[in-house]
């Protein structure tokens, strides 16, 4: 019984514009299909996990992952409309939805000072808990397979030569480089595969350009590197494209979050911080960007409630 410009009035945002619209059917995709604006020869490449549709002349937008596409070229659409019309891509049988207020995201000191995508806010408190608690740092690297003991000698640091997080225990070290919603940074602009990964990589194995007596002495700092890439579930950083990137293993955010809110420090409610902190954690574990969605959700149910 409420108009859709009554649930969303209170925005303040100028661009905000409120669609009401009835569908004849709802569809579900059977697999993640992405949006790309590369330059392929083929409209659509297809595989048993996703589908990929390559848009070409098309008006892109640089600078937000929330893309309005207007269309500059009469066959940009095309390919949008193959996908639309395969009926193998689509599920029709679709339930209701059955969600309660309770099951909503609670915002977190995160989202209260507008930091929820920020990757310098996640990689510091990141390093803050893991110091405050050197046994998670442990335990979640044992999920990563690794031996880590952090009993004597453990050390964290925060952008050590431009390195997201550096951990070390004296006789082993690990490198997390932390992306939110960026991809990776090039190091030459004349050659796309050299990238922070590589540089990260060779500081630290005394690679190409990192041979001085500085260089050495930091590498007896860090001795036996591990080297990881943490994102979110639906930021999907391709980095088979840069030097050394076999070198690096990727972590989800969903992998972190699921490690940390089985804590007993979670669990047992000992720390307010740390519950936000994990909290914060799981928008990013999501496969989509559902802030918005996660938005809608909650004026949805706060207008219905009053």
């Amino acid at each position: 019984g409420k108009r859709i410009d009554e649930i969303f009035q209170d925005n303040v945002e100028q661009q905000d514009i409120c669609i009401t619209f009835e569908a004849d059917r709802v569809l579900l995709p059977t697999k993640r299909i992405l949006i790309s604006f590369s330059e392929k020869s083929k409209a659509i490449e297809d595989n048993d996990k996703e589908m990929i549709v390559y848009l070409s002349g098309i008006n892109q937008a640089k600078a937000s992952l929330k893309q309005y596409i207007e269309e500059t070229d009469k066959n940009a659409y095309e390919p949008l409309k193959q996908m639309i019309n395969t009926d193998s891509l689509w599920n029709s049988n679709v339930g209701k939805v059955n969600e309660t207020q309770e099951e909503i995201h609670v915002d977190t000191y995160f989202d209260i000072c507008g930091i929820n995508e920020s990757e310098l806010a996640y990689s510091n408190a990141i390093a803050y808990f893991f110091k405050k608690y050197p046994h998670l740092f442990s335990g979640f690297m044992k999920t990563l397979g690794i031996d880590f003991d952090t009993t004597e000698k453990f050390a964290v640091y925060r952008e050590l030569r431009n390195i997201d997080l550096l951990f070390t225990n004296g006789k082993k070290s690990v490198v997390i480089e932390n992306k939110i919603k960026s991809g990776i940074n090039g190091l030459d602009k004349h050659d796309s595969k050299k990238s922070q990964l590589a540089k990260y990589y060779n500081i630290l194995t005394g690679g190409t350009g990192y041979k001085t007596k500085e260089d050495k002495n930091f590498r007896d700092q860090f001795p036996n590197p591990q080297f990881f890439l943490l994102r979110p579930n639906y930021n999907n950083v391709d980095i088979t494209e840069y030097e050394c990137y076999e070198h690096y293993k990727e972590i989800c955010y969903s992998d972190l979050f699921s490690f940390l809110r089985h804590s007993n420090i979670f669990k047992n409610h000992n720390d307010l911080l740390f519950e936000n902190y994990v909290m914060a954690l799981e928008p990013h574990t999501k496969e989509y960007d559902n802030e918005l969605y996660e938005t809608m959700k909650k004026r949805f149910f706060a207008k219905i409630n009053e």
